[in-house]
C-alpha cells in the first residue's frame, strides 16, 4: 500500500500556507486540534474518509460562527461536517469545492 510521507505532507502544507500568507498575512497558519478561535476551518487531511477515523479537530470547541469546509468527497458529508452543522456552522463539502473549480480545471487542460 502506498502512503504519503509525513515529511512530504508537511512540505506541501507549508507551501500552501506560504502562498495563502502572501495574500492574507498572519491570518493564515497551520491548524491544531483546538478550533476555538478559528473563523474558517478546512480539513485537508484524509481524516473522515473512514467511519472510524478520529475527528481532525475538537468539534466541541467549534463556534457556530466558524465556517467549516472539508476537501473529502466520499462521504460527501463527513463526520466533521455533520458535527459542525449540529453546532450551527455553515459548511462546504468537498464535492461542492470540486464542482466550483471544475470549469477552471477544464479550461486549464484544454489545448
Amino acid at each position: 500500500m502506498w502512503r504519503r510521507s509525513p515529511f512530504t505532507t508537511a512540505i506541501r502544507r507549508d507551501a500552501l500556507i506560504d502562498k495563502l500568507a502572501a495574500i492574507f498575512g498572519d491570518r493564515v497558519g497551520p491548524g491544531g486540534d483546538d478550533p476555538a478561535d478559528v473563523d474558517i476551518l478546512v480539513n485537508a487531511t484524509p481524516r473522515g474518509m473512514s467511519a472510524d477515523d478520529p475527528m481532525p479537530v475538537a468539534v466541541s470547541r467549534l463556534a457556530a460562527a466558524t465556517f467549516v469546509g472539508d476537501v473529502i468527497t466520499v462521504p460527501e458529508v463527513t463526520p466533521l461536517l455533520q458535527a459542525a452543522r449540529m453546532r450551527g456552522c455553515l459548511t462546504q463539502t468537498g464535492v461542492g469545492m470540486f464542482l466550483n473549480v471544475l470549469g477552471r480545471m477544464a479550461e486549464f487542460f484544454q489545448p
